[in-house]
């Protein structure tokens, strides 16, 4: 399930290397809250995949907005997008 379409304004020097300003986006995936961490190094990791169906409407606005190339060059020929993060992080 995903988020209706929402407004979005990007700052300049985002962490996501896009134009800054206005744009539209919508809200989809797994979330995980975590109690808190003791004091010292962590690694957080996780991956995904989003099936990208042709006609969907998130799909249609992603590649038609050019700020998304990115995430389009990304999207392989069976319509999924795949992602793997990993966060290290210091608790102090």
């Amino acid at each position: 399930m995903h988020s209706e379409f929402f407004d979005l304004t990007f700052p300049e020097d985002n962490v996501y290397n896009v134009e800054p300003g206005l744009t539209t986006s919508v809200c989809d995936g797994y979330w995980a809250f975590l109690r808190p961490l003791p004091v010292g190094p962590h690694e957080i990791s996780f991956s995904a995949s989003i099936f990208m169906p042709e006609g969907d409407p998130v799909t249609t606005q992603i590649k038609n907005d050019p700020i998304y190339r990115s995430v389009i060059e990304e999207i392989d020929k069976n319509s999924r997008f795949n992602i793997e993060v990993t966060y290290d992080l210091m608790v102090k």
